[in-house]
């Protein structure tokens, strides 16, 4: 399947990551709503190292994805429904798991679309522009059922096989 030169691959229905795949088209809006993965390598508890975050549209900058996981928590920032209080001290727990992004910031990550599909042996991956959306993000890349999308620290990315853009 190829929309918009991203180019999606489909894995055999017994495959458990197409089974658990919630991408779907509207062809109403002509638009795609992905399921996205985000993997926290370096967030403080193991539980919290990767979210999944269904029904996403393909015109969501990645910016406000991450926000919430970058971005200091405030309770009261206006985009959240109020908690209750039972909830409030998980809620912290898990904000508190991702410090490690809060403290660096937006400038102290870069966002990686591990590159899927492709022959070689080796993990690659391309670097995201946060400030646009994911369709703009997934031009000319590879994708099995959904992305999958890595937040690193700036000064670990020596640490992963970076490929420049390409026309793939």
């Amino acid at each position: 399947y190829r929309r918009g030169k991203c180019r999606l691959h489909f894995l055999p229905q017994k495959f458990e990551r197409h089974q658990q795949n919630t991408s779907r088209f509207i062809w109403k809006k002509g638009e795609i709503f992905w399921r996205v993965q985000l993997q926290f390598p370096h967030a403080i508890s193991p539980s919290s190292s990767m979210v999944v975050k269904d029904n996403i549209s393909e015109n969501t900058l990645i910016y406000t994805l991450l926000r919430p996981y970058i971005e200091a928590f405030s309770p009261n920032d206006g985009n959240e429904v109020a908690n209750t209080n039972e909830n409030m001290p998980s809620e912290r727990k898990l904000h508190g798991s991702y410090d490690v992004y809060k403290a660096a910031g937006f400038s102290g990550v870069k966002v990686l679309l591990k590159s899927e599909g492709n022959s070689n042996k080796t993990k690659q991956y391309y670097e995201m522009d946060i400030s646009k959306s994911l369709s703009n993000n997934l031009y000319n890349k590879n994708i099995v059922e959904h992305p999958v999308f890595l937040i690193i620290l700036n000064h670990h990315s020596d640490s992963f096989n970076v490929q420049e853009s390409s026309d793939d």
